[in-house]
């Protein structure tokens, strides 16, 4: 599933650099800026590239859980999809049309402006419109199910995000968008509590059961990190928690053995 996760992200990072090439600016600060841009994200793609080679060399050495039946993956994925597109049109309703009434914008132009500020935003957009691409990529077979599945759960992560960051937890951003407190800090620490035991547990279950969680314990190992940092990386913690806990329940579910909480 890691090789499959690379290469979405990749897509993703891909995608969002055309868009930067395609912005027409007049100023030349701003076409500067939007080549910088593009340049940076063809350059996280080509990361990812290389990570997701390095994925599928270790399949060649490592074992797993038995191949699931298309109808369980195909069942886990739509589950995902319905869940983020909720809390994306909730997420756009409440905050971006705010925003954009409150600018005196277009919608359309608001939202365009948030994909450029914010990126977990950004990328559940493209994510939520990505099967297009991928089927062009993968095809109709087992391989294109696990992609969309892959892709639908880090949807679904990053429309949690969007949630927690902008109601949750009330972030503060100073003008370039960068996270600088919280308005509720209480609450962070109870979520980065919960999410933290929630992922070491999800770890010992899959080990239980013989499953090598290695990817999984660097996402909980980073998250870890991140805790202890300054509080736009304790946020960022939240990411890097939900992701192992959510892959961890993920291979369970495909494994065919119950999650460690259910």
């Amino acid at each position: 599933m890691d090789a499959f996760s690379c290469l979405i992200e990749a897509i993703y990072f891909s995608l969002l650099a055309d868009q930067h090439l395609k912005f027409e600016a007049t100023e030349e600060a701003d076409k500067i800026y939007h080549a910088q841009m593009a340049a940076a994200y063809y350059q996280y793609a080509l990361i990812d590239l290389m990570g997701m080679d390095e994925n599928l060399q270790d399949l060649n050495v490592a074992g797993g859980p038995a191949a699931p039946a298309e109808e369980q993956i195909a069942l886990a994925a739509n589950l995902y999809r319905h869940v983020a597109a909720a809390n994306l049109t909730m997420f756009e309703t409440m905050h971006i049309e705010e925003f954009a009434n409150r600018e005196g914008m277009a919608l359309q132009v608001a939202r365009k402006q948030y994909m450029d500020r914010d990126l977990n935003y950004a990328q559940l957009k493209i994510s939520l419109e990505l099967l297009k691409v991928l089927r062009k990529h993968l095809g109709d077979g087992l391989e294109m199910h696990y992609a969309t599945l892959t892709a639908m759960r880090d949807a679904y992560i990053l429309s949690t995000m969007l949630i927690a960051k902008y109601y949750s937890l009330e972030v503060v951003e100073d003008e370039d968008k960068n996270i600088t407190g919280v308005g509720r800090e209480k609450t962070l620490r109870t979520m980065l509590e919960f999410s933290d035991d929630q992922a070491r547990r999800a770890i010992a279950h899959l080990e239980k059961h013989g499953v090598d969680a290695s990817a999984q314990i660097s996402s909980y190992l980073i998250g870890r990190m991140k805790r202890e940092g300054a509080i736009s990386e304790k946020v960022d913690a939240l990411q890097y928690f939900w992701n192992c806990y959510l892959s961890c329940q993920m291979l369970s579910f495909l494994g065919g053995f119950p999650g460690v909480d259910q």
